[in-house]
């Protein structure tokens, strides 16, 4: 019987307590505050949950979820409620 693509919670665990003071600091470093920081690591955490991926050594681990928390941490700052709207430019929407 094949093995599942799915990790067990023990792996995760496991690879959670090994990485996550890295992948939070990687975090931390784009989000720039503790609330965002949170949702892109439990988000990182998340993709590596879903991921069939097989890593070779701790540090293949490792630079998985660095990448990984990069790219999380990038989409989460272009997402549109990130973009700076100037309310004036709305004036006429608030008055109504």
């Amino acid at each position: 019987m094949a093995k599942s693509l799915l990790r067990t919670n023990n792996e995760v665990a496991e690879i959670y307590r090994r990485h996550v003071n890295t992948v939070y600091w990687v975090c931390f470093t784009y989000m720039k505050n503790p609330a965002d920081t949170e949702d892109a690591v439990s988000e990182t955490f998340l993709n590596l949950m879903k991921s069939g991926s097989a890593f070779e050594s701790e540090e293949h681990e490792k630079s998985w979820l660095i990448r990984t928390a990069t790219n999380v941490c990038k989409n989460l700052l272009k997402h549109w409620w990130r973009k700076n709207e100037n309310l004036e430019d709305h004036s006429e929407t608030l008055k109504a």
